[in-house]
């Protein structure tokens, strides 16, 4: 990787992570109809796809990924913080309450957004399983992520923010497979995806929980 091109995927990461953060933080004080929406994990997977897809790399792909995903978590917080924020993440105390929450998330972004840079370039570049795979874990982040919070948020607005989830899950493989014998292989994967991304999620999430997190 020469240094071109490794400083074009580390200003695309935090170009993309610094809207994350700005969005996540900011939207739901825009419009509280956007709070559900902002509330999802599922966007910020799909941008480091978009950087892996963007860059057509896999190396810079991954690296713009994770760097994206971290520098949004630290933006999102980072605003959070000096606006404010209530609970484990006011002002006070933060250092001993709130970081272990921050790099909990931190770490997860950086995993999380490396493999969905890989898979976004993949998609791009690839061709027959690298295709299929691309687009089968972009579908199926989108399918996991809402059957598994279809338990969790029961409100009417945040059913209908994970149904345009989920059908948008459904549908991608139809969208993203460069040729159609691609689609029925993609949906097969899409299913195999959605259930590790549910368990993974599911996981990570139980987990911060257990630092004093406790995000929608």
């Amino acid at each position: 990787m020469g240094l071109h091109a490794f400083l074009r995927a580390v200003l695309l990461g935090i170009l993309l992570g610094l809207v994350l953060g700005v969005a996540g933080q900011l939207a739901p004080d825009i419009d509280r109809r956007l709070y559900w929406f902002a509330a999802l994990g599922v966007p910020w997977l799909l941008t480091a796809f978009a950087a892996g897809a963007l860059l057509g790399d896999r190396a810079r792909g991954a690296l713009a990924g994770a760097i994206a995903l971290a520098v949004g978590t630290l933006a999102y917080y980072v605003l959070r913080v000096s606006f404010g924020g209530g609970g484990l993440l006011g002002q006070e105390g933060f250092v001993m309450r709130g970081a272990p929450i921050v790099i909990g998330w931190c770490a997860a972004a950086v995993l999380s957004g490396a493999l969905f840079g890989l898979a976004g370039a993949m998609w791009r570049r690839g061709d027959g399983v690298a295709n299929v795979a691309g687009t089968a874990l972009a579908s199926g982040a989108l399918v996991g992520e809402a059957l598994l919070l279809t338990r969790e948020w029961t409100s009417p607005g945040a059913r209908l923010v994970l149904a345009a989830e989920l059908a948008l899950g459904a549908t991608l493989p139809f969208a993203l497979s460069r040729r159609r014998s691609y689609i029925l292989p993609a949906l097969a994967l899409t299913a195999v995806v959605a259930l590790g991304v549910a368990m993974t999620e599911d996981g990570v999430r139980d987990a911060l929980r257990g630092v004093g997190w406790n995000g929608a």
